[in-house]
């Protein structure tokens, strides 16, 4: 059996690839999968593993403090942050900050990803700081543990003015997932840093 520890925008990437990977060298890939920076917590915590695959910040730290070999890393990919909507209402424009602004202030309620150990809402905190809103949306904000988990609560959610969602998209198969929500674009440019995390691994 491989244990696997990962971010919640890999799990749909690791069990696409986990029944090739299983049939042709005969191990189970038992994969957790959550906010990165839970995660973290439980490979410093000393809980077995054999694969991480967390942000290229986190990885690089845990390598440091020796609870991954630093030989093993590498990168694997690059997940960006976006905006969703459910699936029959009106994809906003959200072109510049002043239009995600404008919509943010709006809207009835927001889902986001855990702003404290999720990348997208880690990413999603530091744009509404910028903007400003961080006070103003507080009340309407709905934080869940991963995108996926927050998606999954958008497309459930019934009533108010398009209710939004921030939410990671590592993969084709994680948004697949998610449905009936819908893309509404990446996040504007802003002056923090775009969440476009490099995604890595060690073993």
């Amino acid at each position: 059996m491989l244990r696997v520890f990962g971010g919640g925008a890999v799990k749909g990437l690791v069990g696409a690839l986990a029944p090739e990977f299983e049939a042709k060298h005969g191990w189970r890939i038992d994969g957790t999968f959550s906010a990165v920076g839970a995660m973290r917590e439980r490979v410093i915590a000393g809980e077995p593993v054999d694969v991480v695959i967390l942000t290229r910040p986190l990885i690089d730290e845990l390598a440091r403090d020796g609870y991954v070999l630093a030989d093993t890393v590498a990168d694997l990919g690059r997940v960006l942050t976006g905006l969703a909507v459910r699936a029959g209402d009106q994809v906003p424009a959200i072109a510049d900050a002043a239009a995600l602004a404008a919509l943010l202030t709006e809207m009835d309620a927001i889902y986001t990803a855990d702003p404290l150990r999720a990348t997208a809402g880690i990413h999603f905190a530091k744009v509404v700081a910028e903007l400003g809103l961080t006070e103003a949306i507080a009340p309407r904000l709905h934080g869940f543990a991963t995108g996926t988990e927050a998606m999954r609560e958008l497309a459930a959610a019934r009533g108010g003015r398009r209710p939004q969602a921030a939410r990671s998209r590592a993969c084709r198969s994680s948004c697949a997932s998610s449905r009936p929500a819908r893309s509404a674009g990446a996040c504007p440019p802003c002056r923090c840093r775009q969440a476009d995390s490099r995604s890595s691994s060690s073993r």
